[in-house]
């Protein structure tokens, strides 16, 4: 598997996987490859909340105080390229992973493995969640009120 140490978040990124290795890192899905990257997958976020401007924490602090989420709260990554995603743990979990909802067709509980949800992407791949289909669902419907919210809201009104 290819390795590279950082990563920037694109329209083609559809989820980061933290690696279950002793050195950590993060497993990344994108649209045509899927590859190892040297940060954790919370470090990955951390560093492109900055490429876009602002902080995590600060990403984290207004769609609280906005929105009246408090845990697991969904991320703008990008404002300008509307980038999104959301965590299926706490972003302190090991198991945390980030999912980018542009990507999803559809979810379903896997057959397979009580707890775990696997996505069916608009490109034909599967990918499985450590998370439950109603947490899934969720954190998507959480993910989709943010966006809908500041990109077809008045400002106004948020």
């Amino acid at each position: 598997m290819e390795t590279t140490n950082e990563y920037t978040i694109t329209g083609k990124t559809m989820m980061l996987a933290p690696a279950l290795r002793m050195e950590g890192g993060t497993v990344v899905y994108e649209e045509e490859k899927t590859f190892f990257v040297t940060q954790t997958p919370t470090e990955i976020i951390h560093e492109n909340c900055f490429r876009g401007f602002a902080t995590f924490d600060g990403r984290v602090k207004a769609v609280r105080k906005y929105f009246h989420f408090e845990k697991k709260v969904p991320v703008l990554v990008y404002e300008k390229n509307r980038i999104a995603c959301f965590p299926t743990h706490s972003s302190k979990n090991h198991l945390c992973h980030w999912v980018f909802p542009a990507h999803i067709r559809v979810m379903e509980k896997d057959p397979f493995t009580t707890g775990f949800t696997l996505i069916h992407t608009r490109n034909n791949k599967t990918l499985r969640l450590p998370i439950s289909p109603y947490v899934a669902g969720k954190q998507l419907g959480r993910t989709d009120h943010l966006l809908r919210m500041l990109f077809l809201t008045p400002p106004d009104n948020i």
